[in-house]
């Protein structure tokens, strides 16, 4: 996985040829058992369409919070699946207990770069998620990152610069999963109830650490005014916070630089403060 605190996390051309090639299966232990499970790995074709959307519904019925998890419109995965983008699947035996998905083909309209402050030139270079879905049993073994990681490695050598994924910022598994591996929350959109999003993003083409020389700070997750205040003063949301039964954000400046540049760093706005 990808490294941030306070190294250069490996950008993603680098990931991939370190995993490219170690996809076919991998060992997992979930939380909840304890017991190893093998898991294949492998992307998805027009032939899962049904599994994946047995399994969204599955999942989605089992959550005492639907509306924590997004429910992705069966043509929406349609067109990813038919090479509007891609998927990426976990499997146990025959079974599809996972899959991450992501889609190229976004209407400009539609384009989420416009919520993180992307330029329109930069919209065609921005691959936006549909759903991240994993089987409850297999939960806290690493299957979501791995499906994650297969997908962006995929969308980087497909011309994609930029991945962004809503989050609600209410859902603790997906935030913990998800934002310290670079998936970092750049925008928020309010919402009432379970409605509220995070508008995360990873650049695929950069390297990225961690400021050291500026104050962090973290709010309860549920804040938005001082989440807002932060994010518009170049600040990202970089790691979830349990504590005391309440969830919140961390937020800190970043350093960014394009993967395998020696010298220099390209930079958010503010950041050299």
């Amino acid at each position: 996985m990808r490294r941030l605190d306070r190294q250069w996390r490996l950008g993603l051309d680098r990931l991939a040829r370190a995993h490219l090639g170690a996809w076919s299966g991998r060992w997992i232990v979930p939380r909840a058992t304890g017991d190893p499970v093998v898991v294949g790995l492998r992307y998805l074709g027009p032939d899962d369409l049904a599994a994946m959307l047995a399994l969204q519904a599955a999942v989605r019925a089992r959550l005492g919070r639907p509306g924590l998890l997004r429910a992705v419109a069966a043509d929406t995965l349609a067109r990813v699946l038919a090479g509007g983008g891609c998927c990426a699947g976990a499997l146990v035996g025959e079974l599809l207990v996972g899959y991450g998905a992501i889609r190229y083909d976004v209407a400009w309209a539609d384009n989420q770069g416009r919520a993180i402050g992307l330029a329109d030139a930069d919209f065609a270079a921005v691959a936006q998620t549909e759903g991240l879905i994993v089987d409850p049993r297999l939960r806290g073994g690493g299957v979501g990152r791995l499906l994650n990681e297969m997908r962006l490695v995929r969308a980087r050598a497909e011309g994609r610069h930029h991945a962004i994924a809503t989050i609600s910022p209410y859902n603790r598994d997906s935030l913990t999963a998800f934002v310290p591996t670079g998936l970092f929350v750049e925008g928020l959109a309010r919402g009432s109830g379970d409605a509220a999003r995070y508008y995360t993003h990873d650049d695929l083409v950069c390297d990225v650490a961690i400021a050291q020389t500026c104050d962090q700070h973290v709010v309860p997750t549920g804040d938005f005014a001082p989440q807002e205040a932060l994010l518009a003063a170049g600040l990202v949301g970089v790691a979830p916070v349990l504590a005391d039964g309440v969830l919140s954000m961390t937020y800190a400046r970043i350093h960014r630089r394009p993967t395998g540049a020696t010298a220099g760093c390209a930079v958010l706005d503010g950041d050299q403060q």
